[in-house]
């Protein structure tokens, strides 16, 4: 057959293909088979990946199971990949072209934004005001301007104030600039197997230091007023239920003053960081700044979760935390919080579920309130339900 002819029959095919979908997904969420106002999409962090497969068998997700979990339950649900080692400048751009796919796909106007890491920096800078580039030791730096199709931002674990253990590996003293090249030579090869490129390790690095974050990206990408914004922070709470891989960090950041970006953590990003400076509401916390511009009022804290950076996320590091935190409960609650058709309060707990009460009649017409435990959460079951394949 003509190659011609070829192409043509398959991009009518293709075509053809996405028609038949937009149509299936509106007349899904017309029949009420498809739950909340615009999809969710989440946005993996510093070396990211899709899934993790060993000889073609998948063993686990980056957000484990979640979005086969929240599709399951009627939320549309994407989880795209872009660069594993970028800055979010360069990361927030793929994004946007990733997101783009998402909504002529289901033909809706927003998307919930959930990044875990490094993705909630990313989602900062897509929602950012859209103002001229400023320059910054990394390059030049700005918002994109993409608020108007976003409906919400939810960090989870995002270094808000950057990363201290980022900054004591670029300091000058040789043992710490030995371990920031062995950090980078590692995630350079861990790059090259995933995406068979190095891409730019040692600036994705250094992009989420405290130096950075409070000197240049705080500054530069202002909050956009008109996106609801949302944050967790983990704390394990204890070195004995920290991975392996964050136990060392977990116990130096507690020995750092909280002024000098230490304190509790998950044993990457401290609470400080991971909730913007803004205290949970009725909690014992006192942070501390010397930089004017935080905290950020405008983040809401939805809470702290006991669980370390990766295991909040449901990556598993290690057995026996199963019955201590529930990264499927406290995804799936997430996205009942987002729904606006929910009717009730809720209120995230450290071990991943979601408290709810009827939501009083003052409240109703806000997103959400603030909660006081009423009544249990029915996430916990969901564990069950969405094992990864």
């Amino acid at each position: 057959m003509n190659p011609f002819v070829t192409s043509k029959l398959l991009m009518s095919t293709i075509q053809a293909s996405a028609q038949t979908i937009m149509l299936q997904l509106r007349r899904d969420k017309d029949a009420g088979l498809i739950k909340g106002d615009y999809p969710i999409v989440l946005m993996h962090g510093l070396a990211g990946f899709r899934q993790l497969s060993i000889g073609g068998i998948k063993l686990f997700d980056y957000f484990n199971g979640v979005e086969m979990l929240l599709n399951q339950n009627g939320y549309a649900t994407y989880a795209p990949q872009v660069a594993l080692f970028a800055k979010p400048q360069d990361r927030a751009s793929a994004w946007f072209s990733e997101i783009e796919k998402i909504r002529r796909e289901t033909a809706a106007d927003k998307v919930h934004l959930v990044g875990h890491s490094q993705g909630g920096l990313d989602a900062r800078v897509l929602i950012a005001p859209n103002k001229p580039a400023r320059d910054t030791p990394l390059g030049p730096l700005m918002g994109l301007g993409y608020g108007d199709h976003v409906a919400s931002v939810t960090t989870f674990g995002t270094p808000h104030l950057g990363s201290v253990m980022v900054d004591m590996m670029n300091e000058g003293d040789p043992q710490n600039a030995k371990l920031l090249n062995a950090v980078v030579d590692l995630v350079s090869v861990i790059a090259r197997v995933f995406s068979r490129d190095s891409e730019d390790a040692k600036s994705a690095i250094q992009a989420i230091g405290r130096r950075y974050m409070l000197d240049y990206f705080n500054p530069i990408i202002e909050d956009n007023l008109d996106v609801p914004c949302y944050t967790v922070a983990g704390d394990p709470e204890t070195a004995d239920l920290t991975s392996a891989l964050f136990k060392s960090s977990y116990k130096e950041l507690l020995e750092i003053p909280v002024v000098e970006g230490g304190g509790p953590s998950d044993g990457l990003v401290t609470l400080q960081s991971g909730l913007f400076g803004c205290p949970l509401p009725g909690a014992d916390m006192q942070f501390e700044f010397f930089a004017d511009e935080h905290p950020r009022p405008h983040w809401q804290p939805l809470g702290v979760i006991q669980a370390d950076h990766v295991e909040m996320i449901g990556i598993p590091m290690q057995f026996g935390n199963a019955d201590v935190y529930d990264h499927l409960a406290a995804f799936a609650g997430l996205a009942e919080f987002l729904d606006p058709e929910g009717n009730m309060d809720m209120t995230l707990e450290k071990n991943g579920e979601w408290l709810r009460r009827p939501r009083r009649a003052s409240t109703a017409t806000s997103r959400r309130g603030s909660a006081q435990p009423k009544a249990k959460s029915a996430a916990s079951s969901t564990r069950k339900k969405a094992q990864p394949a």
